[in-house]
């Protein structure tokens, strides 16, 4: 049976991180299935959907659709995916001898008020950006954003824990482990961090300190006498950004 298969896993919800098997591409290279979720498309959802790593594009099963119960109908530009009462779920263009489905017009996010308003409602609508939401007390279906955020609060707890710090530093622990994550972590696709993704270019981590080391702030206050001290002792706590 033909499955089909995603190398961005942002695009899973109900996501379960899983070993499934390898799949063998073209050049008889071999990439793991790391696991597997759900892609919704508008009103359809498409069920169990492998995630492969390294695979470079999502590819999507004819023969899954009409097992669903949907029918695939292709033309000489465009293709359509449609239900049982010929209503268009998906379009597609044709791009030389494929047909592609754009998938990146839309944001999952859950019911926060930062998220569900009127400015950035107005603001999707605009640009052509389906907003959807997951349903409350059920964090699975933002699974991947729930991950990272995890990793980043264990991170920060660790942090505080091993200063001995306040937990009211919660914000400054958790700002600096994702401005160092985004510089040391490498992506296994692309073999870059997030950093160097965005801004074509390797990240400077000279300048990177433990936190909670000590570091001396230089007084230049115009009253500072001869036996003063010039420079105060302070604890590191984050980096600005």
């Amino acid at each position: 049976m033909i499955y089909d298969l995603t190398y961005i896993s942002a695009l899973l919800t109900n996501f379960e991180e899983k070993f499934l098997g390898t799949v063998r591409f073209g050049n008889n290279d071999f990439a793991m299935i790391a696991g597997y979720g759900d892609v919704v498309i508008g009103s359809m959802t498409i069920k169990k959907v492998y995630y492969v790593e390294g695979l470079g594009h999502n590819l999507f099963s004819v023969g899954q659709f009409c097992d669903k119960g949907l029918e695939v109908a292709f033309q000489k530009s465009t293709c359509f995916v449609r239900n049982e009462d010929g209503v268009d779920f998906v379009t597609g263009d044709r791009s030389s001898n494929l047909y592609t489905i754009a998938l990146n017009e839309r944001v999952r996010t859950d019911n926060g008020s930062e998220f569900k308003n009127k400015t950035i409602a107005k603001l999707f609508d605009e640009v052509g950006i389906t907003q959807q939401f997951s349903v409350a007390r059920t964090p699975q279906q933002n699974g991947v954003v729930e991950r990272r955020n995890r990793t980043l609060v264990e991170a920060a707890r660790t942090m505080l824990t091993f200063a001995n710090l306040p937990s009211f530093l919660w914000a400054e622990a958790i700002a600096t482990a994702c401005f160092t994550q985004n510089r040391l972590i490498i992506h296994k696709h692309f073999d870059k961090t997030p950093y160097e993704l965005m801004n074509k270019r390797k990240p400077n981590i000279k300048f990177f300190r433990v936190f909670e080391c000590r570091c001396y702030f230089l007084n230049d206050y115009e009253d500072v006498g001869k036996l003063k001290a010039k420079w105060d002792i302070r604890v590191f706590v984050g980096y600005s950004i």
